[in-house]
C-alpha cells in the first residue's frame, strides 16, 4: 500500500464527526445527519451531539493491512477535522443500512463514502467505510454515546451492496411503474415476532452473522489471540454477542481468568464490524460461542 493511499486511510477516519447545526436532535436519524453537514474550520457545535461521555472508536490499516486502533473524545477529534479542512474540501456520501430504535436507545449502521479533494491541487482521495452510531435519548434529544469507524481494508473492499449507488436520471415510464409497483406491494409487518431485547443463538436465526473480508482475515485474528470456534482440549469458553449493528460485545467471561479476559477484550476490540445476523427480516443479536487457551 502506498504512502498516498495509507494518508487517505488515516484522513478518511477521521471526518465521522462533522457538522454546523444546532437542530434539535429530534429523532435518531436527524442527529445522525448533523454531523454529515458540510463542516466549516471551528465549528463549535460538534460536543453538544454527544452525551458528557460520548467518544469515538476508529479501526484503520497501516501498509501491511494490519489494523490500528484509536479512541478520541469529540473535543480531540474536532482538533483533527480543524487540520483536514485546512486542506481538503470534504464530500461525504452515508447510507443508513440499518436503523434500530427502542425507547430511549437507537442503533444505526450505515456504510459512508468519503471524498476529499485538495484545495490546492485538485487531486481526489476516495474511501469507504462502514460506521456504527450508538444514540441515547437525553431530556428528549437523541445524543451520540459512541461512533465506532470501521475503514476499508486496503486488499478486502467493502461489499458493492452496501454502498451507496450513483444516481441515475429516471423515465417518466420507469417512475409510473415504480409507484405503481410500490403502491401495490404488501410489507410485512414483523413486530410481533421481532422481540429487541433477545439474544439469538446461531441455530435460531434465518442468517448468520458473517465476518467481513476473506476467511483468512479472521483466521488470523483468532491465531493471534489464540482463540478457536469449537470445544477443544486446554481452552475455555466465552461468549461474543454481535449486536444488531454489526458490533461484537463480549457478553460472558465467568469461565475465564484475568489474563484470558484481556485477551478475549483484545480479541473483540480488533474485530471489524460484522454483517448482523437476519431474523424475520430484522437484523438482531446472536451470541457465537469461542474458546480460548487456558
Amino acid at each position: 500500500m502506498s504512502k498516498k493511499t495509507g494518508h487517505n486511510i488515516l484522513i478518511s477516519a477521521a471526518l465521522v464527526l462533522i457538522s454546523i447545526s444546532s437542530i434539535a436532535q429530534q429523532s435518531p436519524i436527524t442527529a445522525f445527519d448533523l454531523f454529515y453537514n458540510p463542516y466549516e474550520y471551528g465549528d463549535r457545535d460538534m460536543e453538544s451531539l454527544f452525551t458528557k461521555t460520548g467518544n469515538i472508536s476508529t479501526i484503520f490499516y497501516d501498509t501491511s493491512g494490519l489494523p490500528n486502533l484509536k479512541s478520541f473524545m469529540p473535543a480531540e477529534y474536532k482538533e483533527q477535522l480543524n487540520l483536514i479542512n485546512e486542506t481538503y474540501l470534504i464530500n461525504r456520501t452515508p447510507e443508513v443500512l440499518i436503523l434500530r430504535e427502542y425507547g430511549t436507545v437507537a442503533r444505526i449502521y450505515s456504510s459512508v463514502n468519503i471524498n476529499l479533494k485538495n484545495r490546492s491541487s485538485g487531486e481526489v482521495l476516495l474511501n469507504n467505510t462502514i460506521q456504527s452510531v450508538q444514540l441515547v435519548r437525553v431530556q428528549g434529544q437523541w445524543k451520540i454515546s459512541h461512533i465506532s469507524i470501521q475503514s476499508e481494508h486496503p486488499s478486502f473492499p467493502i461489499d458493492s451492496k452496501m454502498l451507496k449507488e450513483e444516481p441515475r436520471e429516471t423515465s417518466q415510464q420507469e417512475a409510473d411503474v415504480e409507484n405503481q409497483t410500490e403502491s401495490n406491494l404488501s410489507i410485512p409487518h414483523f413486530s410481533a415476532e421481532y422481540d429487541p431485547n433477545k439474544v439469538y443463538r446461531v441455530n435460531e436465526v434465518d442468517e448468520l452473522p458473517f465476518y467481513p473480508g476473506d476467511t483468512q482475515l479472521f483466521l488470523n485474528l483468532k491465531k493471534t489471540y489464540a482463540v478457536v470456534d469449537q470445544t477443544t482440549d486446554g481452552y475455555s469458553p466465552f461468549i461474543v454477542t454481535i449486536l444488531e449493528d454489526g458490533l461484537a460485545e463480549l457478553s460472558y467471561t465467568h469461565d475465564l481468568s484475568g489474563f484470558q479476559i484481556a485477551q478475549a477484550e483484545s480479541f473483540v476490540r480488533s474485530m471489524l464490524i460484522w454483517y448482523p445476523a437476519v431474523k424475520y427480516a430484522s437484523s438482531v443479536k446472536c451470541k457465537i460461542v469461542f474458546f480460548i487457551r487456558e
